[in-house]
């Protein structure tokens, strides 16, 4: 709609006559010099249109409610959105067709489309009608999933040559043709080919359920990016060949298995991998910390051991490990001007990559600081020069395992300890993947520049100096979601947490995702390297955490790459490690944090850290910060609102409040108390 003539004012208000947050749906209403008295003789619409205009300075001033939604961008451009009697409610959510129609209609291919909601035996549900250039709409779903909640994802895409129309030019809702059932009901539908009964076991186990239908929604069920490439890595293994692009564009048992032999499998070099590398993008922003230890940064997972291990089978598996993954033979040269270089060594294990100590004779007192110091001395091993950047630790009762981050990121860990599990209990490792070296020299080479921030509140006037590994402390905070949690819930959550600590409504963290994008020719499913991206995220919060959980959905799928890292709080979603090794394994997943996996000398680059992850069903969330920079109390609260924030966001995605006997303004204003609430307690 673009913004205003001269002498003409336009608001965006929500129920309450307020002003709309920017990125928040609002009804328009115009006031100034060009708004009527009313309806010639008809004073019941007058009253209903023409309403007092608390902005306006003249006396008696009136607004027109013109009954059309739109939304106020940051630069203060409004979008059309569509009429507000046309407004539906599914899922116990307020929704606009024309909004997802108009996201629908960025695609490239898109030439009209129509929203509408059709209700039959499974209750209400979006059918999207569109009409696009090629005829196909398999892309849509994906698209709409990118940028879009849940409930606002259609769940049917019906293409027409033309969308049907009244004589007067509006779209004729009568003669759109019903949706065939593709999509599930609520009901268990069995799979019936052996291709769906095999991803229905996949979906179960990535999923941890009991049984999976054909028609079931991959992400309702709680399913994500990182737990699609693991879905990927079993069905290939199965002898399904998928991608995750796939996954998102066809999400049900049925879709996926009806795609057959088109699908071109990936062919990668099973042979030892050696030579150059080219540096990741965050390879090079690690060489660029220039820190005191550079070989002291690394990644730890912690097991319990279930039964006595046999070091030696151990051991082999352990090399066998760094034989099959290239990552792990990675080294790294610094010049005399400070620039780095890489390569990967010959597949040769010719150090010692496995510690065994027996600690059960010693006291508890003394047991627990003798494991202290073995974990502090196996962190300090790895040699970047030499390609030795995997170690183990086994103590009898506890397995730790230590990798320098070069090699590795939360994917390669889930990765690595499948394959450890295979290794050790004597099965051969699967075919490889793409190599890392292949995957980055394939990369764009881009050189983005810092992004502007404002800095977050500190509350002690300490140099930044002090803000090193081993000053930083960890708050850590737990939850038992009712619902599976994603990424964008948490996203959402953490933007609330923080807007409501700095008082400012938009807030800038940076974002770690895992980087393995999908490419024809690559096949990153079982490759193990540091893949990781780091890009800025800014968001603008509102009243409503599902209008700010839209936005953060929008910003997701169009992420700031033309900005590199530069915010002073990055949050990881690390995604779920729900009973990842499986019962029969010798060894679990312990939830505990790993101390000393950094050069405590060394800066970090953040002032806050916040990084969550689902281990068997609990949420479970580190922030790290300083305690020279800010207080302990103050992280708690902030650690204590996000997990609440998170449960708010949940909670509203699930569905309907009338039962509770409160109408959405009603509900509208007890959040907003709930906010004043949470606004008041002890900052410091």
């Amino acid at each position: 709609l673009g913004r205003p003539l001269p002498h003409v004012r336009v608001h965006v208000l929500d129920t309450r006559f307020r002003p709309a947050p920017a990125w928040a749906t609002g009804e328009i209403h115009i006031g100034g010099a060009g708004v009527s008295r009313g309806y010639l003789g008809r004073p019941a619409l007058t009253a209903e249109r023409f309403v007092p205009d608390p902005f306006g300075a003249v006396p008696g001033a009136r607004l027109y409610r013109t009954g059309d939604l739109a939304r106020r961008l940051a630069d203060d451009d409004l979008v059309f959105l569509g009429r507000a009697d046309d407004q539906v409610k599914i899922r116990g959510h307020r929704v606009e067709p024309g909004e997802i129609a108009n996201v629908l209609r960025t695609h490239s291919t898109v030439r009209e489309a129509a929203v509408v909601l059709r209700r039959d035996e499974d209750g209400p549900r979006l059918i999207a009608y569109v009409v696009t250039r090629s005829g196909e709409t398999a892309e849509l779903r994906d698209h709409c999933a990118r940028r879009l909640p849940d409930h606002m994802v259609p769940a049917a895409f019906v293409p027409l040559e033309v969308l049907p129309r009244t004589p007067n030019g509006k779209l004729d809702r009568a003669a759109l043709p019903e949706p065939e059932r593709t999509e599930p009901g609520t009901a268990y539908v069995a799979p019936e080919t052996d291709a769906e009964k095999t991803l229905a076991e996949i979906w179960a186990q990535v999923l941890h359920l009991d049984r999976v239908g054909r028609h079931d929604n991959f992400f309702t069920l709680g399913g994500d990016s990182i737990l699609s490439i693991q879905v990927v890595a079993q069905a290939t293994q199965a002898g399904i060949t998928l991608t995750p692009p796939l996954l998102f564009q066809h999400p049900t048992i049925a879709e996926l298995a009806a795609l057959g032999p088109r699908v071109p499998a990936v062919e990668a070099d099973q042979g030892p991998v050696t030579g150059p590398v080219r540096p990741s993008p965050v390879q090079r922003w690690f060489f660029e910390q220039d820190l005191p230890a550079p070989h002291h940064y690394n990644q730890a997972v912690l097991l319990r051991v279930r039964e006595p291990l046999d070091p030696v089978a151990l051991e082999k598996s352990l090399r066998a490990l760094v034989i099959h993954h290239d990552s792990l033979r990675l080294r790294a040269f610094r010049s005399p001007g400070g620039e780095w270089t890489m390569d990967i060594a010959p597949p040769i294990v010719d150090y010692p990559i496995l510690t065994v100590a027996d600690l059960s004779g010693l006291p508890g007192d003394r047991r627990t600081t003798a494991h202290e110091d073995l974990v502090a001395r196996a962190q300090t091993t790895h040699d970047l020069a030499r390609g030795k950047l995997l170690h183990a630790l086994y103590t009898g009762h506890h397995l730790l395992l230590t990798a320098h981050h070069l090699a590795t990121d939360g994917i390669s860990w889930r990765i690595l300890l499948e394959h450890l599990t295979a290794a050790y209990g004597g099965t051969r490792l699967p075919r490889k993947t793409t190599s890392f070296q292949h995957w980055t020299r394939d990369l764009a080479d881009e050189r983005p520049e810092p992004a502007a921030t404002e800095p977050i509140p500190r509350e002690r006037a300490e140099s930044p100096e002090v803000n090193t590994y081993g000053n930083a402390r960890t708050v850590t905070t737990s939850l038992e979601p009712r619902r599976p949690v994603t990424q964008d819930v948490l996203l959402t959550a953490l933007a609330h947490t923080i807007a409501t600590w700095i008082h400012r409504p938009t807030v800038t963290f940076d974002v770690e995702h895992h980087g393995r994008t999908h490419a024809p020719t690559h096949d990153l499913t079982r490759t193990t390297g540091w893949f990781t991206t780091i890009h800025p995220l800014t968001l603008t919060t509102t009243h409503d955490p599902h209008t700010t959980l839209q936005h953060t959905k929008n910003q997701l799928s169009e992420a700031d790459r033309r900005h590199r890292p530069s915010a002073e709080i990055r949050f990881n979603y690390l995604g779920r490690f729900d009973g990842a090794l499986g019962e029969d394994a010798p060894w679990e997943l312990l939830p505990d944090a790993v101390d000393g996996t950094a050069d405590p000398s060394g800066r970090r680059p953040y002032l806050l850290d916040v990084n969550a992850m689902v281990i068997d069903g609990t949420l479970r969330v580190h922030w790290t910060y300083c305690p020279a920079l800010h207080r302990r109390e103050t992280v708690e609260t902030l650690a204590g609102r996000f997990l609440r924030e998170t449960e708010r966001v949940l909670d509203g995605e699930g569905g309907d409040f009338t039962g509770a006997g409160l109408s959405e303004p009603d509900l509208e204003e007890f959040m907003d108390h709930l906010d004043d609430v949470f606004a008041s307690e002890g900052e410091a």
